[in-house]
């Protein structure tokens, strides 16, 4: 929902950017997110105390996290400069449910022994040096 929410914001924004514009935009939001994934953060908190059942705590506990997601961000800017928005909104929905696969097949414990903070930094690093390439081209520094 916040992908489709994010690509339609996008949508509606492109037409009064400029091509530089667009491309800052997507720089700006790949370098919050690189600085975000090399940012050290805590485990979410539980859920188990919560009374709305299965499906009450999985949709408000999702949309709890869906709010701010540097995914919905770059979601946006994506939309904003790609020529299709509906690909911006495929690509983060089909993202999300691989990583929701993985998650729930291997379990908590699996997931806790996946290197994590090391997928993290390489990630980071990978979307800083996109944003800064990008960004240096919108700027038209090269």
């Amino acid at each position: 929902m916040a992908a489709t929410i994010a690509a339609v914001g996008g949508a509606l924004v492109a037409p009064i950017l400029t091509p530089n514009a667009k491309a800052l935009l997507l720089a700006v939001a790949l370098i919050y997110a690189g600085v975000a994934a090399l940012w050290q953060r805590k485990a979410p908190a539980r859920l188990a105390g919560w009374k709305l059942g299965a499906l009450g705590t999985s949709a408000v506990g999702g949309g709890i996290l869906a709010l701010g997601d540097r995914t919905a961000f770059v979601t946006f800017a994506l939309a904003a400069r790609g020529p299709s928005p509906s690909l911006a909104a495929t690509g983060a929905i089909v993202g999300a449910l691989v990583l929701a696969a993985i998650a729930i097949a291997s379990g908590e414990r699996g997931w806790t022994r996946l290197p994590l903070r090391a997928i993290s930094i390489v990630a980071g690093g990978l979307l800083l040096a996109t944003g800064l390439v990008i960004g240096v081209g919108a700027l038209r520094l090269t």
